[in-house]
């Protein structure tokens, strides 16, 4: 897929959000370049396009861009006031890419940014973001220290900008998770966790 100036579009790994502007619909999709290529991250930053009918992408940019930083699997939350970004961060060296175990928490007042580091803390793997309701929302992590699950939970502050409490793992009857690589939605009162490498859905009350 190719942007209106006819580049290709790096959005991997990321999400489309919806904002209404001056009573228009926009939505905005971001995310990073494919990990799996060639040359991993050979266009680094997160970035960002929009588009008024979710067909023609327009660049906006890049979100958040540091010297060296690979990123994965950006996600996005609105806490009322600013928009705030949770994502896996490894480094670039000179033998290409090495894990570091961190998330990087970034903010801006504007979806279009300039975002502004905020929080950095140690992370297990991918991550993953749920709002339960405005100034209620979880961080969903990889965390190989919690039994089969392999997934576990973290309220946020009511800023989205750090944890508070303890992290709680995900159990599940039937397949075990082995990933936060995909969604987590409600709906009639079910929750639901559909993920990259499963064969079935997973579903709880």
């Amino acid at each position: 897929l190719y942007d209106t100036d006819g580049r290709k579009i790096y959005a991997c790994g990321g999400e489309v959000h919806e904002v209404e502007q001056n009573g228009q619909k926009k939505w905005y999709w971001f995310g990073v370049d494919d990990l799996n290529s060639e040359k991993p991250n050979e266009h680094p930053g997160i970035h960002l396009y929009s588009s008024s009918d979710l067909y023609n992408w327009k660049y906006e940019g890049a979100m958040y861009n540091e010297e060296n930083d690979i990123y994965a699997h950006p996600k996005m939350l609105y806490n009322g006031t600013e928009y705030v970004m949770w994502v896996s961060v490894s480094k670039r060296s000179d033998d290409g890419m090495t894990g570091t175990g961190t998330v990087k928490v970034v903010s801006s007042p504007s979806i279009t940014g300039p975002f502004t580091l905020v929080n950095e803390k140690e992370s297990g793997g991918f991550i993953n973001l749920y709002e339960a309701a405005p100034g209620t929302a979880y961080l969903i992590c990889d965390d190989y220290t919690s039994g089969s699950s392999r997934v576990s939970k973290t309220k946020l502050s009511s800023d989205y900008k750090t944890t508070e409490g303890e992290k709680q793992p995900l159990n599940f009857s039937g397949e075990s998770l082995m990933n936060v690589e995909g969604g987590i939605f409600e709906r009639n009162g079910k929750y639901y966790i559909v993920n990259s490498g499963m064969r079935q859905y997973a579903v709880a009350d």
